[in-house]
This record gives C-alpha cells, structure tokens and sequence, in this order.
C-alpha cells in the first residue's frame, strides 16, 4: 500500500545516510537549535508515517473507528503535516538568510510571510474539518474544495524562497561567484528541493480533486510527507558534506 511504501522510503533514506547524519547532527552540542530541528524533520516523520498505518489500511478494520475518532485522526494528521512542512520550512528560511548575508528585511519579511502562510493554514483546517466525511476504516471520502487554499499558501511561500534563491544565484553569476560551491550547493539543493515538493504537493491534489469520493483521493498522502522529510534532511546533510 501506499503508506507501507512511502514509510519503507524513508526508513531507506535514514539507514543509507545514518553515517552522515551521526556524524553531522547527532555529534552536534544540545545547544544547536538546527540539530532538534533536524531530529524532528527525520523522525517526527517516521512516527506519522507509522501512525498512518492505524487508520485507512486493513489494520483499521480491528479499532471499530467512530466518525469522532476520524474527526481526531484527520486532525492530528494535518496538524502534523503542517509542522513538519514547517519545519522544513524554517531550514529553508536559514539557508535563503545566509544567501543574503544575513538580510534583517529579507529575514523580517519571510517570517512574515511564513506566519501568514500558517494562519493561512491553520484558519483553512479549522474550517474544512466540519465538512470532511469518512468510512469505516476512517478513510476520507469526502474533503471540501476549500482545502486548497491550504496547498496554494504552502506553495506560494516555497515559490517565494525558492525565487529569492534564484535572483541570488543570478546575481552571483553576473559578479562571478555563481560558480562557488556553497552557492552552487544552496541553488541546486534548493531547485530539487522546490521541484520535487511541488511535484508531489499536485500529484496530491490532484488525487484529493480527480478522485472525488473514491477510497484513492488521499494515496498520495504518506508521499508528501516522506518527500517533506526526505528533501529537509538532505538539504542539512548535504551542506555539512560540503564542509
């Protein structure tokens, strides 16, 4: 099944990079906020991605699930979606304020705008969550075209980092130093990035739009998060490699 799928990827993920990641986060002080950071964005992933497992599968049909149970379950889903997106947002946001030789507007104007992209996202949950509708396994059958609006704001704001690290890559390459490799690093980590969320962001959509009622609207789902995780903890990774 998809989940099983999605969870096996980043089990992989975790044990062909565990060297690096001992030796890059583990080996890091306490004090380092980016090490939690990290230790979220890889874990805190697997943990949804097993939870997942409990609810929609053919594991679900021994719980006897109630709409209310669902209720909590669909929550807790796309709570967790959104601080993980977040979190690898928030690497995202160090990485475009190095680029910029640590900018305070640029700085100061993306946290607005990540707050705004929250909001944005939290206001779209509470308002959908009344119209979503389940199975007995607490499969959703039904999501309002509201929620949307929560992937629009989570693309917006990628477009926006990922097009302030494009300009400044621009940039560097008419001053010549686009070539170096810290910023060739930060725009190639960046572009994969960008492209492979957003990619996976419109297959799932497009499942949760084309699908309808059908059992296979959310299979893409466990993807989004595998890709979120996978994409947070390389980008780290990678940069520390470099060094």
């Amino acid at each position: 099944s998809s989940p099983v799928a999605a969870l096996t990827f980043l089990v992989w993920d975790i044990f062909i990079t565990l060297d690096q990641e001992v030796e890059a986060v583990w080996s890091k002080p306490n004090k380092y906020y980016t090490k939690w950071v990290f230790l979220f964005i890889r874990y805190f992933a697997v943990a949804m991605q097993i939870s997942l497992l409990f609810a929609g599968t053919q594991l679900a049909t021994n719980f006897h699930y109630t709409e209310s149970d669902c209720i909590k379950w669909y929550i807790f889903q796309e709570v967790g979606t959104q601080l993980l997106v977040a979190a690898v947002e928030f690497i995202l946001i160090i990485r475009v304020h190095a680029l910029y030789d640590r900018n305070r507007h640029i700085t100061a104007i993306l946290f607005v705008l990540f707050l705004v992209e929250n909001v944005v996202m939290t206001v779209t949950l509470v308002k959908v969550v009344p119209g979503v509708r389940f199975d007995a396994i607490c499969i959703v059958r039904r999501s309002p075209s509201d929620l949307v609006i929560f992937a629009v704001a989570f693309v917006s704001f990628e477009t926006v980092l990922f097009v302030l690290t494009l300009v400044k890559f621009l940039v560097a390459l008419r001053n010549g130093w686009g070539r170096t490799p810290v910023v060739y690093l930060l725009v190639r980590d960046g572009t994969w990035a960008f492209i492979l969320i957003f990619v996976t962001l419109c297959v799932n959509a497009g499942f949760y739009l084309g699908a309808g009622n059908s059992a296979i609207a959310a299979i893409a789902f466990p993807w989004l998060l595998s890709i979120e995780s996978f994409a947070g903890a390389r980008i780290v990774l990678n940069l520390h490699a470099l060094s």
